[in-house]
């Protein structure tokens, strides 16, 4: 903190200090006034801290008042500045505090105050924080001051945003509600009424109207709180309340509405002035009518709503449904209605409800002219929230924080992606792997339905408003749907605003209404209609404080002219009031109008011109800026409009300010660290669009061209400003005709589109790809292959994703037919059968892909034969047989792209395949394994090797080398990064391998987690996989199945949400089963119930051949109707079955066909003839076989199956012994491996064999365990059935089957009472001891419950506890359940009937129902009707008539089931209960208090030891064990502490004195600390410094000392160490000097290196270019010597013989051609080649000449093809192609030896440009060199860099040689020069200048670069600074540039700007 000392002024105090600043009382020297000196604490200010006091200081300048505090002086002090104002006293607020002020005293101040308001407001400032504190006055004279003007401001409206109240500008306690930010009104003078009246009612009362420590709730209570008044408070005022007028004064400036407080300081002046004149006449203040006298002459149109009260309502009752904790499913209220009608104003009528239920609100807006930006609303909305968050406490931002983690997981990367912001509360994430798109798509919709969830709950409820959804992208409506339809989401209330009129029929919102409506989201709509006649008239009676009937007239007008729509209303008014002809008249004290003027004033007919003619009265700077925002958007910042318009921020902001005054814009941020207003919104569509209206339509499309290129160039954050810049891009894209330009903004278009689509914006995707493609040029395939291939391949992939097929196709033809290669093709290909795959087409799908694969060398036959799947899977055993399974993990990873590409191909096509041809699937597999050990492991290899292990354990039947596979895939995807692939190997895995090695109940765990991993990754087809094979194994292993029911059900409604067909098809069948066992119908066996109907869906699945889901459905009607005794074809299911069996192979259904097979052909076998009995019998064997050879492997599983089959066999064969043993062993395996369902089968079948034996007694004794097993189960349509089909032996009133043995006995019915009584009893005793010896709330738990559910006839029970004042559930527990279930206090939910519950707690009584579903006042609670509820009790349990809590138990299989004796029992147990867990939660909390202490005594880094009053050690944290190197040693006397703890004095080995012992020394009273002991420990010594202090009991006695120590080792080492620094200091300053000295001497030698060094570096960045150079002319002079040398050996022997056959003329035409040849330079295209030599062969053909085609091609290659009618005699000739032939060859003869003397040339010139720049004049003498020559030698060194893109500009001025070291300038010119090119990247302008300035030699080298950075430009000649990346650049070019050119005596300057960069070295022209 800064002390204040100041030039001129005496400091006498200080007043006051803040977080931010101080106040000091002080005097000025010059005139000895006291002065007030306001200083900023901090030594570092930030700028907008010292740009408030600057604004501060202005503002106070603005006044020329005695109510103001003066302004004296704003003086620079170090750092910061010093704000100097007059003294003016003490507060307003201490006043009060301190001195007896009497009614008048107050009124007099009072006064005052609203003349220093009344002041402040007629200069148009409005102060924001006026309160009792900033309220001055003079003790001795009684004058009041305003003072503190910090947040003042001269607008004459804000628009406060909505932010956390903990930050919220101005003193909570006094501030308006408006300026909360949470009420539908903007701010403007009169929100410092209101907190004037808060002032005043603190100055009559001594105390504020609203008090509290939550921020939020002081914000309630501004906005919706009503004080009391003052009249009826204790305070009072002389003696006497306070009157009943003040009082009234108060509370009409406490409105919560700005329109219904005081509309002028006088006026509240004059009401107080004539209360203090009653009291002075009267001593006393009568009432009367306030406000008379209130007049304003401001003209304000009340922001009240207006006719709107119905619409309020239905939205507040809307949001507290959606409030409310048993709200069921998230709300959406739509709002329609026109522009201007108010849509955003009702809205935000919600602000209040929103604050009382601490709920959040965000709003999003969809902008016109950013269609394409994905989710731009949503993103924005959550902006805000995440903004929000970031204000919380850290407590609270940490609770945030991981709840955020917790629901994002590993995937929080995608919604820091979409919400940057985000990341500054959960850190750093890890980047997400890529996925195929489909599975991308599926993983960001569930990771932002869990983003959503995370702010959805009943404590801070969330609404989402939308506006404007007419220009919502398919994105974000899709998003809408995400919400809306997630059942998590309860609390979320989302409000989406549209103009009705442009969303047609065809409009994606209109989709989007009817998905929310079939899917039963909760839809409101509110249509919002024009304001009727006497609504306005009321608006505008209160705009002019008039009556309604009086302004009637004018309101007609006004909508005749408006149309009744509200914000044209409002315009309208403004505008008259503008022209004058609404006006106040000073002399009435009213407003007036003439409604004839008004008729005749010129006004816009529409809203659009009227705001149109409005913007006109602006600047013309203003307007330009508005029309270049209205491009930018509804919302824009000055920092973008500065960029685009070329103009300082600064005078933007100033420009924008007539903008805001005139309520066109309005600002949405406070002033940042530089002082400025950045970020700023158009006031309403309308405003936006008619700033957009004023720009020619002509020059839009160039505006946003502009915009979007300066956006382009000035970005720093291109992936945050993306979409925004390409769409300003593509709107001019018509405009742009550079090559280069288009192709860039193509690639921009691609980056766009892969950024649309990653975020499942399909639509917008599409747009920015056909724009890019359209970008290309017409040779794009051949020029710019690889955007191309990109575009086109994306815009494919987009289109598949988007359903659009049909480009789709058309889009891959074009890739498959212009792509290169085969793996370009590639991509296009995978997506085509992704797409066959969505539609259903699996055949299309392989097809596609097999001669694909074939081309890769992976070929798949049609249909294999037996022959090839065996010659497949001994390759396969061969490839891994020697090295071991386990060894694969550590193959290398598979690099080759082809390969890859096989693998990833050949996934896809398992599922393709896996339906419709499941005999290729070895093929496929096995080749995938193949593949993987040859060339190394694949990604996707984990899921070949699961695959493989399917199916050596289903069809080759090697179940240990398959689970090793098994293994080997789970080991496979154990790396995070391999976690994308749980759900592919876990469903494989459980579904077909670990069947046969692990019990089936092992695998639902498993599942279910893989179920969850696939969603967040987006695989949602091996996701619901999972969750279909968690149905079936659940299903057959003995779950409960109302447990499993609500499982599989939500399961099925969660694939039906996600769109996965073919599994829901799967899971349906699965949940159908388990529907008809639980649901007792006539025809059991059949499918037609809710989840799945035979009768629909079946035919549909044999069209598909979905051979798995057909085996499914026979199976399981199979089961079902050998179960349940189907009265059904039984041989014919068993046909069916057995024919679709290989569509499952290797998964349970297999297993289950031959178990369940096997027991229907023995049902059959009696009825069935010989033959048939015979096949049977050879079938039970094989099953059996199979049975007992799956046991082997998992007896868990089979060997009671096994057993069944083989019991039953022998039954049917009469073999009663076998059978016997059989069954009883069925059923004690199965009971043993808690098989339920089967051990009811078990019993079940042994009770039919002893019945048809005719040993009914031991039947029945079998039938009920079988009973008992299937009501466990929960069966209940085969207990129905037991019952009807055994009525003597099941009594199905009660439901009980008697467990009748051998030794059954009958007692009497008074005995069969008296037991019970005695059972109960015994029931009592043991409950009671249980209860009374557990303490441990989770044990007491468990065996209350299990006692209640063992002796209550119940099946389910709940222990419910009432927690801070919630009920919650705690434990839960079921009669067959081994363990019961300790809840973490789970909210009662949809878990239980909630009347009852509510009932049960408000009565306190004890319900108990026999049949729930159908009697009492119960029936029609959702949850029972739900459960369908039987026997139902609920008891409370009370301590001392206190509720504690509730039991809750059922009994679904029978009514009846709690008896009065069971039910007096509870009641008796209760109460002991109640008392044992209020016990129990007493002593939880005190052993977590007890935990607490400790935990934070472990935690703290000091030593902490403890003993009791006798001096025995009682306790020592971690830390102290480590010090002491020992833990407690009990009973050591206090005596002998520094013994037994090897305590010694410091420095010596003498034990530490008892007297000085701080353990001591605290136990006889004393506090202290000692620094001289030290701990030896093994060896080790420790210094330690501690202190002591005694620890007192209530009576004063010490019963504890508490020590605190710690090691101080590195404190006495560095105390050590210091005393022999300084006894060394001398001796190694006098080594150091010597050193530097040495240093530098090496420092100067390794310079000179280094500059030698550079110039090789230089001289070796040539020689690339030079040898290039040398080697073209050598290849030109090779290849021309080679064709002379050619042409000589052939055709110079026939020279003469030609000659001689030709005559003069004919010599004379060959001569001419000759020439005609040389003269030709040949540089037409191919095209035109074409051309001209397809006319010569035509103009040749028509005079009949031969060999018109040859002679016509070599014509064209000699460069002759026009005007060869005096060649055609010589043409005519026989031999003419020979002639021609000849010619040409001569004339090439020619050409050769031209280029050998170019050659020649060219080799030579840079031959001596080499010489010249290598040569050295080691004499180190300067010599006279000619800088032209200079420079040109390194530009012929460059020739090779500079030739194919960069042009010269040569300007050199004749200059004398100078003198010089000409190799170092070499060096110069070349670095400089090379500089420059690697700027331009090669492309570009290289400007070389000489001129004479002066007298000196000025040369220039200038680029056409992108220029220099201006962060980096003062860094350039530093020695080691370089841009390049690491290893490109030593950073010593211009540093030994700038040293040669000072070592010449000269300079070196550079001048840069975007696009130039010139470097300028001047030399002198004599020598220095």
């Amino acid at each position: 903190m800064l002390v204040l000392v100041l030039e001129g002024y005496q400091i006498l105090e200080k007043i006051c200090e803040s977080v931010a600043s101080t106040v000091y009382r002080g005097i000025r020297k010059t005139d000895r006034r006291r002065v007030i000196l306001k200083v900023l604490n901090s030594e570092y200010p930030t700028p907008i801290q010292l740009k408030r006091y600057e604004r501060e200081y202005e503002i106070l300048q603005l006044f020329d008042t005695a109510s103001v505090c003066q302004a004296l002086g704003l003086q620079a002090y170090e750092n910061t500045l010093v704000l100097i104002m007059e003294d003016v006293g003490i507060s307003l607020k201490e006043l009060i505090k301190t001195s007896p002020l009497t009614l008048d005293d107050r009124l007099r101040l009072a006064i005052q105050a609203c003349e220093a308001i009344g002041q402040i407001h007629a200069v148009h400032v409005i102060h924001k924080d006026i309160n009792s504190s900033n309220l001055a006055v003079n003790p001795e004279t009684g004058e009041l001051k305003a003072i503190d003007f910090g947040l003042a401001t001269v607008l004459t409206q804000e628009h406060p945003i909505l932010k956390n109240p903990s930050i919220l500008e101005g003193t909570l306690t006094y501030i308006s509600p408006e300026q909360t930010g949470r009420m539908n009104r903007s701010l403007d003078y009169r929100s410092d009424f209101y907190s004037l009246g808060v002032t005043f009612y603190e100055l009559f009362s001594g105390r504020v109207p609203f008090e509290s420590g939550d921020a939020l709730e002081l914000v309630h209570c501004h906005i919706a709180k009503t004080p009391k008044p003052l009249c009826e408070l204790d305070a009072i005022a002389d003696g006497k309340p306070i009157p009943e007028a003040i009082s009234k004064i108060v509370m009409k400036l406490l409105a919560k509405n700005a329109e219904e407080r005081y509309q002028s300081a006088w006026g509240i002046k004059a009401d107080l002035e004539r209360c203090a004149a009653q009291l002075q006449e009267n001593g006393s203040i009568e009432p009367f009518s306030i406000g008379q006298f209130d007049l304003s002459d401001r003209f304000h149109i009340p922001q009240k709503l207006y006719g709107r009260q119905v619409q309020i309502q239905q939205l507040l009752d809307t949001f507290e449904r959606v409030a409310t904790p048993n709200n069921f499913q998230a709300h959406i209220t739509f709002i329609t209605g026109y522009s201007g009608i108010g849509k955003s104003a009702l809205v935000a009528e919600l602000y209040k409800p929103i604050t009382a239920r601490r709920g959040y609100f965000i709003t999003g807006k969809f902008d016109q002219f950013q269609r394409n930006i994905p989710y731009s609303a949503v993103v924005h909305a959550f902006k805000q929230l995440v903004k929000y968050l970031l204000t919380e406490s850290e407590g609270q931002l940490s609770q945030w924080r991981q709840k955020l983690l917790t629901a994002l997981g590993t995937n929080a990367q995608l919604i820091v992606d979409a919400i940057p912001e985000l990341e500054t509360i959960i850190g750093p994430q890890p980047p997400v792997p890529d996925l195929e798109p489909s599975e991308a798509q599926n993983r960001f919709n569930f990771v932002f339905q869990h983003f959503i969830r995370v702010f959805c709950s009943p404590e801070h409820p969330l609404t989402i408003f939308l506006d404007d959804l007419q220009w919502a992208d398919s994105a974000s409506l899709h998003a809408i749907e995400l919400m809306l339809s997630d059942l998590e989401t309860r609390h979320l209330f989302i409000i989406g605003a549209y103009r009705h009129q442009e969303v047609g029929a065809t409009h994606p919102l209109r989709t989007t209404l009817e998905t929310l409506e079939k899917e039963g989201v909760p839809i409101a709509n509110i249509h919002l209609k024009s304001l009727k006649l006497n609504q306005i008239a009321q608006l505008i009676a209160d705009t002019l404080h008039d009556d309604a009937e009086a302004v009637r007239p004018l309101a007609k007008l006004t909508l005749q002219k408006t149309g009744g729509n509200p914000f044209f209303v409002s315009q309208f008014l403004k505008t008259l009031h503008e022209k004058g002809a609404i006006a106040f008249d000073c002399d009435r004290h009213s407003w007036q109008w003439d409604l004839k003027q008004i008729q005749q004033t010129k006004i816009a007919d529409n809203i659009v011109e009227l705001t149109l003619e409005n913007l006109k009265k602006l600047p013309p700077l203003t307007q330009d800026l508005l029309k270049m925002a209205a491009c930018l958007g509804s919302s824009f910042q000055t920092q973008t409009l500065a960029l685009v318009s070329d103009r300082p921020e600064a005078e933007i902001g100033r420009e924008l300010m007539s903008a805001v005054r005139s309520g066109a814009i309005a600002t949405t941020c406070e002033f940042d660290d530089r002082g400025y207003i950045r970020e700023y919104q158009f006031t309403h569509d309308r405003v936006q669009q008619a700033a957009y209206a004023s720009i020619a339509p002509r020059e839009r499309a160039a505006m946003h061209l502009k915009i979007g290129r300066s956006l382009w160039q000035h970005t720093d954050n291109l992936a945050e400003n993306l979409f925004k810049i390409v769409d300003c891009l593509d709107f001019g894209v018509d405009s742009i005709h550079d090559r280069h330009e288009r192709e860039r903004v193509a690639e921009l278009n691609a980056i766009a589109g892969e950024k649309a689509k990653a975020a499942n914006a399909y639509a917008a995707a599409i747009g920015y790809f056909n724009v890019g493609l359209q970008l290309l040029s017409t040779d794009a395939w051949e020029q710019s292959y690889d955007l191309t291939l990109r575009l086109y391949r994306e815009a494919a992939e987009v289109a598949y994703l988007a359903g659009d097929y049909d480009r789709l196709e058309e889009l891959a033809d074009i890739v498959c037919d212009r792509a290169r290669t085969l793996l370009d093709r590639i991509k296009v290909y995978e997506v085509q059968i992704e797409a066959y795959k969505a539609r259903g087409q699996n055949r299309e799908a392989i097809a596609i892909a097999r001669p694909l694969l074939q081309q890769l060398g992976f070929d798949l036959p049609e249909a294999p034969t037996p022959e090839q799947i065996g010659d497949v899977l001994e390759t396969t055993a061969r490839c891994w047989r020697d090295r071991g399974v386990e060894s694969l993990l550590d193959l290398p990873p598979m690099r080759d792209p082809e390969h890859l590409a096989v693998m990833r191909i050949a996934n896809r096509l398992f599922a393709p395949i896996f339906i419709t041809v499941p005999t290729l699937l070895p093929v496929l597999v096995g080749k995938q394994v193949q593949l993987s050990i040859a060339h190394g492991n694949a990604p996707s290899s984990c899921y070949a090797y699961v695959n493989y292990g399917l199916i050596l354990c289903g069809i080759v039947g090697e179940i240990e080398i398959g689970y090793q596979f098994g293994q080997l895939a789970l080991k496979s995807i154990d790396p995070p990064n391999m976690a994308q692939y749980t759900a592919q190997v876990r469903g494989p895995f459980h579904a077909g391998i670990a069947i046969g090695k692990e019990h089936l109940k092992d695998s639902l765990a498993p599942l279910r987690a893989a179920y969850q991993k696939g969603l967040e990754f987006g695989d949602l087809y091996y996701a619901t996989t999972c969750a279909f094979v968690y149905s079936l194994h659940g299903l057959f292993s003995g779950v409960e199945l109302d447990l499993l029911d609500s499982q599989i059900a939500a399961y099925r409604d969660a694939i039906a949400q996600l769109q996965q067909t073919t599994t829901l098809i799967y899971t349906s069948i699965y949940h159908q089963t388990l529907l008809n066992l639980v649901h007792p119908s006539e025809t059991p066996w059949k499918f037609c119930g809710d989840a799945f109907d035979e009768g629909q869906q079946l035919a549909a699945i044999v069209e598909t051949n979905d051979r798995y889901a057909l085996c499914a459905f026979y199976i399981h009607k199979l089961f079902l109707a050998y179960l349940l005794d189907g009265s059904t074809d039984l041989s014919e299911l068993l046909e069916n079955s057995a024919e679709y069996l290989d569509g499952a192979t290797g998964t349970l259904l297999v297993r289950l066909f031959h178990f369940y097979g096997a027991l229907t052909r023995l049902k059959l076998y009696p009825s069935a003839t010989e033959q048939q009995r015979q096949v049977h019998l050879e079938a039970v064997e094989l099953s059996c076989q199979k049975l007992q050879n799956w046991a082997k492997f998992a007896p868990m599983n089979y060997a009671h199956k096994y057993h069944l089959v083989v019991a039953e066999r022998a039954r049917v064969l009469g073999e009663k012994i076998e059978a016997i043993e059989h069954y009883d062993r069925a059923i004690e395996l199965a009971r043993q491996h808690q098989y339920l369902n089967e051990e009811a089968l078990a019993n079940e079948r042994a009770a039919l064999f002893y019945q048809g034996w005719g040993k009914a007694k031991i039947a029945r004794v079998y039938l009920a365990e079988a009973y008992y097993a299937y009501q466990r189960w929960g069966a209940i349509a085969k207990v129905k059935q037991l019952e009807r089909q055994y009525p003597d032996w099941i009594d199905s009133s009660t439901g009980i089957a008697p467990r009748l043995g051998v030794n059954t006995t009958t007692t009497h019915h008074s005995t069969a009472t008296e037991s019970i009584k005695a059972l109960d009893f015994a029931t009592f005793m043991k409950a009671s001891q249980a209860i009374s010896g557990e303490i441990i709330l989770e044990k007491l738990l468990v065996e209350l419950l299990k006692i209640l559910l063992e002796n209550a006839g119940a099946q389910v029970g709940y222990l419910i506890l009432e927690t801070d004042g919630e009920l919650l559930v705690q434990a839960r527990g079921e009669r067959e359940g081994e363990d019961i279930a300790v809840l973490e206090a789970l909210p009662l939910g949809d878990r239980l009937p909630q009347s009852v519950i509510n009932y049960v707690v408000r009565t306190k009584e004890t319900i108990v129902k026999t049949n729930a579903t159908r009697e009492g006042k119960f029936t029609n609670d959702p949850y029972i009707q739900t459960h369908q509820i039987q026997s139902m009790l609920c008891a409370p349990l009370l301590d001392r008539g206190q509720l504690t809590g509730l039991i809750y138990l059922e009994n679904n299989l029978t009514p009846g089931a709690f008896t009065p004796e069971r039910v007096e029992l509870l009641q008796l147990l209760s109460s002991q209960a109640a008392i044992a867990i209020s016990n129990a939660k007493l002593y939880q909390q005190v052993r977590q208090n007890q935990q607490q202490l400790t935990q934070f005594l472990e935690a703290i880094p000091v030593g902490v030891f403890v003993v009791t009053a006798q001096g025995e050690p009682f306790y020592a944290n971690r830390r102290a064990q480590e010090i002491l190197g020992q833990g407690i040693i009990p009973q050591t006397q206090s005596d002998r502490l520094g013994e037994v703890y090897q305590t010694y004095v410091a420095g010596t080995d003498r034990l530490y004195p008892n007297e000085r012992n701080v353990v001591l020394r605290a136990l006889k009273g004393e506090t202290a600390t000692i620094d001289d002991a030290e701990i030896h420990q093994h060896g080790k010594i420790i210094p330690i410094e501690a202190s002591c202090t005694p620890i007192y009991d209530g009576d004063g006695k010490i019963v504890y000392a508490i020590a605190a120590f710690q090691d101080i080792t590195q404190r006495k080492q560095a105390e050590q160490l210091l005393a022999e620094y300084n006894r060394t200091l001398e001796q190694q300053v006098a080594e150091r000097t010597q050193e530097l000295q040495q240093t530098l001497e090496y420092l100067q030698a390794t310079q000179q290196e280094l500059i030698q060094s550079e110039k090789m570096a230089a001289l070796g960045q040539l020689v690339a270019g030079v040898a290039h150079e040398i080697n073209t002319p050598l290849g030109a002079i090779r290849s021309s010597a080679g064709n002379m040398a050619k042409f000589l050996n052939q055709s110079l022997e026939e020279l003469p013989g030609i000659f001689q056959s030709l005559s003069p003329e004919q010599t004379r035409e060959f001569l001419d051609l000759l020439s005609r040849s040389l003269q030709q330079e040949n540089t037409l295209s191919a095209r035109e080649e074409r051309k001209r030599r397809r006319a010569l062969v035509g103009e040749l053909d028509a005079r009949s000449i031969e060999n018109s085609t040859h002679l016509a091609d070599t014509l064209v290659d000699m460069g002759i093809y026009e005007n060869i009618d005096e060649f055609f005699p010589l043409f005519e000739r026989p031999d003419s192609p020979h002639i021609v032939d000849l010619a040409y060859k001569l004339s090439g003869l020619q050409k050769s030896t031209t280029r050998i003397e170019m050659a020649t040339e060219r080799a030579s010139k840079v031959v001596f440009a080499l010489k010249t720049y290598a040569r050295y004049d080691s004499s180190g003498e300067k010599m006279a060199t000619d800088l032209s020559e200079s420079i040109e030698t390194v530009l012929t060194l460059y020739h090779n860099q500079i030739k194919h893109g960069v042009e010269v500009v040569r300007d050199y001025e004749t200059l004398p040689p100078i003198p010089c070291y000409p190799d170092e300038l070499n060096q110069v010119w070349t670095n400089l020069v090379h500089n420059a090119l690697q700027a331009m990247d090669y492309r570009g302008t290289l400007t070389v200048a000489i001129a004479r300035d002066g007298d000196r030699a000025k040369i220039t080298i200038g680029d056409s670069g992108p220029g220099i950075p201006e962060e980096v430009l003062p860094k350039i000649f530093n020695p080691f600074f370089t841009t390049k990346p690491p290893g490109e650049g030593s950073g010593l070019g211009l540093d030994i540039v700038n040293k040669i050119v000072q070592k010449h005596s000269g300079k070196i300057e550079v001048e840069t700007r975007p696009g130039s960069t010139c470097f300028h070295v001047f030399l002198p022209l004599e020598p220095h």
